[in-house]
């Protein structure tokens, strides 16, 4: 059974979220264990659970002229999402929805028009693993300002910038640290719809994707009995490698016990040389 892979640490995390009122699906994401086996632990354990919070407010959690007041003044005078948030003792995402509520825009602060040398580094190595918003925030631009000077950049058109995994983030460095051309979470057109690979090098026509161990159950760690997740994993994966192989697409999966044992640069530097298309600089 799955559960019983589970450490002592993992099954008290799950149950701390739990009592918190995270939902099960969030458990599931942020512990990569399944929603299935979290419903296990909860009842095993007989836990009960803070109310999951809704869009509704209550008496509490609603916004006092004062706290208003305080958010109109600190938008005027920092960007720090979180430094606001934990001076009203609010969540970062209750602070941003109130400021939209309230129609406050953070661009009349920015004052930087022209870009550094060094702002331009930070964007280019941010860039696929940060939000726009974030980025902004942290470098005084304009989110406008920041899109232009990425598409001036050549930087890639990134879909859910800010959501990647760290495994994706580990191969996006090393990416990023040796020059090497990539597209990243590229779309190939198929006939009737599309299909998203994690890295596209063009330059070897080759698809890397990076995966998980649990959620797409790597062959060298779960032989036995797959839940049902991994089941539909599994299977969407086997659709994705058919429609490389019929379309002369080469690729390569990256596992992501793999790539913490070895590395992600010793690994690519394997992957680079079988191909001999390109050359990685040597592991510092």
């Amino acid at each position: 059974m799955a559960t019983t892979k589970l450490t002592e640490t993992n099954i008290n995390e799950i149950l701390d979220l739990y009592r918190e009122g995270i939902l099960l699906e969030e458990i599931s994401r942020r512990t990569g264990h399944s929603v299935t086996v979290i419903k296990y632990w909860v009842n095993k354990n007989n836990l009960t659970r803070l109310p999951i919070k809704t869009s509704m407010p209550t008496v509490e959690n609603r916004w006092t002229k004062e706290e208003v007041l305080i958010l109109k003044e600190s938008y005027k005078t920092t960007q720090d999402l979180v430094a606001i948030a934990n001076r009203l003792g609010r969540s970062v995402k209750a602070v941003t929805c109130k400021a939209r509520k309230l129609k406050l825009s953070t661009d009349f602060q920015i004052q930087k028009t022209q870009w550094s040398i060094e702002d331009s580094e930070v964007l280019k190595t941010s860039w696929a693993t940060v939000t726009i918003r974030e980025l902004s925030s942290e470098l005084g631009y304009s989110t406008t300002k920041i899109r232009q000077k990425a598409k001036e950049l050549g930087l890639p058109n990134i879909q859910n910038r800010g959501k990647t995994t760290s495994i994706e983030r580990m191969v996006i460095k090393c990416f990023e640290n040796n020059s090497i051309q990539f597209n990243f979470q590229y779309k190939f057109k198929t006939s009737n719809s599309f299909i998203i690979s994690d890295f596209y090098l063009p330059s070897l026509n080759l698809v890397l994707e990076v995966n998980g161990d649990y959620w797409h159950a790597n062959p060298k760690l779960y032989k036995d009995k797959l839940t049902s997740q991994q089941i539909k994993s599994v299977r969407r994966d086997s659709l994705k490698y058919q429609f490389y192989k019929d379309n002369k697409i080469k690729h390569l999966v990256l596992w992501e016990s793999d790539l913490n044992n070895i590395g992600a640069l010793p690994l690519l530097q394997t992957v680079i040389d079988e191909y001999k298309c390109i050359e990685l600089l040597e592991t510092p």
